[in-house]
C-alpha cells in the first residue's frame, strides 16, 4: 500500500485540529497583546501542522509495512495453494513472465484470447512498458509478459505498473480459469466492469492506484474465493456493496483513499477470516457496526479520516488479534471503552481528532505491546492515568488538545523508549516531574499551553537526544537550567512563562539550534555574546523580557536568521553595524527599547526584509536616503523616535508596503510625491511630525488607504481629494482653513468613520506694523483672498474682543498712541474655527 502524500504543511486547522479561538482566549488571559497573540498563534500553528504532518507520517509508515506483510503472507498462502493444486511453480511476484510453465504451441481457447485482445486494445498496448510476446497471431503461452498459461487457460495476469491507459474491457469476464490479477500502479480509468463477478476462481484482485472511478459493482460478491482484494487509491464513489459479506474467504479488504460513502454495511461482520481491513480516508457515515467484533482473526484496522460517528463499540475488545488500530480523524463520541484494555497484541492505537470524551480508562495500562498512542485532538478530562507507566514499549504518546487535568505522572519516567511526548494544550498543572530525565530516548517534547508551575527540572539536562523542547505557555518560574548538554536541540520554546534569571552563556553550545523561542518571560541581564554561535538559527525570539546592554555585535554571524524580535526589553546603545550581514532576514523589531544613534546605512542591505520595526525607542538622524532599496518591505515602523530632516523620495520604491509609520518624529520638508506610488497601503501615519508645505495630490492615488494621519504638523494649502481613505482621516493642528476642503467636507462627513480636522493652528505669521499719527491701517484676514462665504469673524486687540469689528478687514482711521497694541483675528466656519 502506498503512503498517503501528507507531508505538505498546507494543511487546514479544520484538517489538523488547530483551535484558534481556544488558544487566542488562553493567550489573552495571560495578559498577551493583540500583535503578541498574533504572532503566537502563526507559531503555533506552524508547530501543530508539522507535528500533524509527522503525526500522518508515521501513521502511513505503520499501515503500509502491515500492508506489506499481510499482502506477502496472502501471496504465499495462494502460492502454495496453487503449488497443491497443480504441481507447478508460480511466481506470483512482479515476473509472472518467468517461463516455468511448458510452452507448448497450444493456443488457450478463442473466447480468452478474445479477452487479452480486448485488454490490449482498451489499455493502448502499444505504448505499455512491457508487451514482449503479445502477438495475437501466435499461440498464448507463459512467455508473454505479465500472463500464466497452466492447463491450456491463463490462471494469472500481473500488469502491475505497466503504463496500462485505458479501461478495463467487460470482456475481462471471459478469464473464468483465472485466479490473480494484477492490474494496479497503472492509468486505468472509467469504471470496473460488472462481468469482473464471472471470475469465480479469482484468489487476488489487485486494481488499486489507478483511476477508477464510478461504484464498486454488487457482482464483486459472486467472487466467493477472493483471499485479496485491493480497490485502494482510485476514485471510486458510491457505498460499499453488502454483497462484499458474501467474500468470505477474504483476508485483506483494501477500499482506502477513494470516494466512498454511506455506512460501513453489517454484513462485513461476516468476513471473519479478515486478516487486515482498510477502509481510511473515504466519506464514509454512520456509526462503526457491532458486527465488526465478529472479525476475531483481524491485525489490523484502518477506519480513519472518514464522517464516522457514535460511539467505539464494546465488541472492539474481541479483536483480541489486532496489532493496529486507526480510527483517527472522524466524528467519534463517547468514552472510550474500557475494553480497549483486552487488544493485549495492540502495538498502535490512533483515536486522534474525534470527539471523544470522558476520561482514558486505566485498562489502557494492559496494553503493554503498545508503541504508538494517538489520542490527542479530542475532550478527553480527567487525570493521566498512572498506569499508563505501564507501557514501557511506548515511543510515541500523544494526549494534546483534550482536557485532561492533573499533574504530569512521575511515572512517565517508566517509558524509556519514547522518542515522542506530547501532553500540550491541556489543563495540566503542578510541576513537571523529575522523572522525566530519565526519558533517555526522548526526541521531541511538548508540554506547552498548560497551567505547570515551579522550576524545569534540572534533570532535563539529560535528554541529550532531545531535538525539540517545547514547554512554552505556562506558569514556569526560576531560571533556565543548564541546557549545554542538550547538543542535538533543533527547536527551544521556553516563551511565555514567568522564567527569571539570565540567558545562559551556554546557549552557545546549542549550535544546531533552528529556533530559540525566550519571549515574554522576566529574563534580565544582557544578551550572551555566545548568541552568535548559533549560526543555523533562523528565528531568535527574545522580546518581552528586562534585557538590558547593548545588541552584542556577534548578532551578526547569524546570516542564516529570518525572524529577529528583540522587542519590548531595555535594550541600550547603538543598533550595531553588523546587522547589515543578515542578508535573508525577514522581519527585524526591535521596538520599544532605548536604542539611541542613527539607523545604520547598513540596513539597507537586508533586501529580504519583509517587516522593520524601530519603533518607540530614542533613535536620531535622518531616514537613510537609500531606504527605497528594501523592496519587499509590508511594514515600516520608525515612529516614536527622534528622526529629522526630510522623508526620502526613495520611499516611493517600497511599493509593497500595507502599513508606514513614520509619526511622532522631528521630520520636517514637505512629504514627497513619490508616497503616491505606495498603491497598495492601507495605513500611513505622519502626524506628529515638523512637515511643511501641501499635501500632494498623489496620496488621492492610494485607493487601499484605510488610514492617513496628518496631525500636528504645519502642513497648508488646498488639500486634493481625500476620498479615496476609507476609515480614518485626520489633519487637524495644522495650518489648514475650511476653505482648503470645503468642497469635499459633506463626502468626508458620511464616509468615514473617524474625521477630525479642527482646530488648526495660526495661519498668518506675526507682522510688526509702524504707523504715524494721524494715518489710516487697514488689517486684512486671509490677505491670499482664500475664504469662504460662511466665514465669520472676530478681531481683538490686547486679547480683548473689539466690539463691531466682525469683517474680514478692520480699518483704524487717524491713528492715535491709544490705538497701539496687538492685533489678531479668530475666523470661524460653522464647521470649524481658525
Amino acid at each position: 500500500m502506498s503512503i498517503t502524500t501528507v507531508f505538505s504543511q498546507n494543511f487546514s486547522d479544520q484538517e489538523t485540529g488547530f483551535d484558534t479561538a481556544r488558544i487566542s482566549v488562553t493567550l489573552k488571559k495571560r495578559g498577551l497583546t493583540d500583535e503578541n497573540i498574533q504572532q503566537e498563534v502563526a507559531l503555533m500553528r506552524k508547530l501543530h501542522n508539522e507535528q500533524y504532518a509527522a503525526m500522518k507520517k508515521s501513521e502511513d509508515e505503520i499501515l503500509q509495512k502491515m500492508s506489506s506483510e499481510l499482502t506477502l503472507k496472502a501471496e504465499t498462502n495462494i502460492i502454495q495453494n496453487n503449488t497443491l493444486n497443480t504441481n507447478k511453480s508460480l511466481a506470483v511476484n512482479n515476473s509472472l513472465t518467468a517461463k516455468t510453465a511448458s510452452t507448448l504451441a497450444v493456443d488457450i481457447p478463442q473466447t480468452e484470447k478474445d479477452a487479452l485482445l480486448a485488454l490490449y486494445n482498451s489499455t493502448n498496448g502499444n505504448n505499455w512498458t512491457n508487451k514482449t510476446g503479445w502477438n495475437f497471431s501466435t499461440p498464448v503461452t507463459s512467455a508473454w509478459y505479465g500472463i500464466s498459461v497452466i492447463g491450456g487457460h491463463v490462471n494469472a495476469i500481473n500488469l502491475s505498473n505497466n503504463n496500462l491507459n485505458g479501461t478495463i474491457p467487460a470482456a475481462i469476464g471471459q478469464l473464468t480459469e483465472l485466479q490473480t490479477l494484477y492490474l494496479n500502479n497503472n492509468k486505468l480509468s472509467g469504471t470496473i466492469p460488472t462481468e469482473i463477478g464471472q471470475l469465480t476462481k479469482l484468489a487476488s484482485l489487485y486494481l488499486h492506484q489507478n483511476q477508477l472511478n464510478g461504484t464498486i459493482p454488487t457482482s464483486i460478491g459472486q467472487l466467493t474465493l477472493l483471499h485479496t482484494l485491493h480497490l485502494y487509491a482510485n476514485q471510486l464513489s458510491g457505498i460499499i456493496p453488502v454483497s462484499i459479506g458474501q467474500l468470505t474467504k477474504l483476508q485483506t479488504l483494501y477500499l482506502n483513499v477513494n470516494q466512498l460513502s454511506g455506512a460501513i454495511p453489517a454484513e462485513i461482520g461476516l468476513l471473519t477470516k479478515l486478516t487486515s481491513l482498510s477502509l481510511h480516508q473515504n466519506q464514509l457515515s454512520g456509526t462503526l457496526p457491532n458486527e465488526i467484533g465478529l472479525l476475531t482473526k483481524l491485525i489490523s484496522i484502518s477506519l480513519h479520516t472518514n464522517q464516522l460517528t457514535g460511539t467505539i463499540p464494546t465488541a472492539i475488545g474481541q479483536l483480541t488479534q489486532l496489532t493496529s488500530l486507526f480510527f483517527g480523524n472522524n466524528k467519534l463520541s463517547g468514552a472510550i471503552p474500557p475494553e480497549i484494555g483486552l487488544l493485549t497484541k495492540l502495538q498502535t492505537l490512533s483515536l486522534y481528532t474525534n470527539k471523544l470524551n470522558g476520561t482514558i480508562p486505566a485498562a489502557i495500562g494492559q496494553l503493554t505491546q503498545l508503541n504508538t498512542l494517538y489520542l490527542n485532538d479530542n475532550q478527553l478530562s480527567g487525570s493521566i492515568p498512572i498506569e499508563i507507566g505501564q507501557l514501557t514499549q511506548l515511543q510515541t504518546l500523544y494526549l494534546n488538545y483534550n482536557i485532561v487535568i492533573g499533574t504530569i505522572p512521575p511515572t512517565i519516567g517508566q517509558l524509556t523508549k519514547l522518542t515522542n511526548l506530547n501532553l500540550s494544550y491541556n489543563q495540566l498543572s503542578g510541576t513537571i516531574p523529575a522523572t522525566i530525565g530519565q526519558l533517555a530516548s526522548l526526541l521531541n517534547l511538548y508540554l506547552h499551553v498548560n497551567q505547570l508551575s515551579g522550576k524545569i527540572p534540572a534533570t532535563i539536562g539529560q535528554l541529550t537526544k532531545l531535538q525539540n523542547l517545547n514547554i512554552s505557555s505556562n506558569q514556569l518560574s526560576g531560571v533556565i537550567p543548564a541546557i549545554g548538554p542538550l547538543t542535538q536541540l533543533q527547536i527551544l520554546y521556553l516563551n511565555n512563562n514567568q522564567l527569571t534569571g539570565t540567558i545562559p552563556v551556554e546557549i552557545g553550545k546549542l549550535t544546531k539550534l533552528t529556533g530559540l523561542y525566550l519571549h515574554s518571560n522576566q529574563i534580565s541581564g544582557t544578551i550572551p555574546s555566545e548568541i552568535g554561535l548559533l549560526t543555523e538559527n533562523l528565528e531568535l525570539s527574545l522580546y518581552n523580557n528586562q534585557l538590558k546592554g547593548v545588541i552584542p555585535i556577534q548578532i551578526g554571524q547569524l546570516t542564516k536568521l529570518r525572524n529577529l524580535y528583540l522587542h519590548t526589553n531595555q535594550l541600550s546603545g547603538t543598533i550595531p553595524v553588523e546587522i547589515g550581514q543578515l542578508a535573508n532576514l525577514q522581519n527585524l523589531h526591535l521596538y520599544s527599547n532605548q536604542l539611541s544613534g542613527t539607523i545604520p546605512n547598513e540596513i539597507i542591505q537586508l533586501t529580504q526584509l519583509q517587516s522593520l520595526n524601530l519603533s518607540y525607542n530614542q533613535l536620531s538622524g535622518t531616514i537613510p536616503a537609500t531606504i527605497g532599496q528594501l523592496t519587499k518591505l509590508i511594514n515600516l515602523n520608525f515612529s516614536y523616535n527622534q528622526l529629522s530632516e526630510t522623508i526620502p523620495t526613495s520611499i516611493g520604491q517600497l511599493t509593497l508596503l500595507l502599513n508606514l509609520y513614520l509619526h511622532v518624529n522631528q521630520l520636517t520638508g514637505t512629504i514627497p510625491a513619490t508616497i503616491g506610488q505606495l498603491t497598495k497601503l492601507q495605513n500611513l501615519y505622519l502626524n506628529n511630525n515638523l512637515l511643511n508645505g501641501t499635501i500632494p495630490t498623489t496620496i488621492g492615488q492610494l485607493t487601499q488607504l484605510q488610514i492617513l494621519n496628518l496631525y500636528n504638523n504645519q502642513l497648508e494649502g488646498n488639500i486634493p481629494n481625500l476620498t479615496n481613505v476609507t476609515t480614518n482621516l485626520s489633519f487637524q493642528s495644522n495650518k489648514f482653513r475650511f476653505v482648503d476642503f470645503a468642497s469635499q467636507f459633506s463626502a468626508y462627513k458620511s464616509k468615514l468613520t473617524f474625521f477630525q480636522y479642527s482646530n488648526q493652528a495660526k495661519t498668518d505669521s506675526e507682522t510688526t506694523l509702524t504707523k504715524s499719527v494721524g494715518e489710516t491701517q487697514t488689517l486684512t484676514m486671509y490677505e491670499d483672498n482664500r475664504f469662504t462665504p460662511a466665514d465669520t469673524y472676530q478681531w481683538y486687540k490686547n486679547g480683548v474682543a473689539i466690539s463691531g469689528a466682525t469683517s474680514r478687514q478692520y480699518t483704524l482711521s487717524n491713528l492715535t498712541l491709544a490705538n497701539a497694541g496687538d492685533y489678531h483675528c479668530v475666523s470661524t466656519n460653522p464647521q470649524m474655527t481658525i
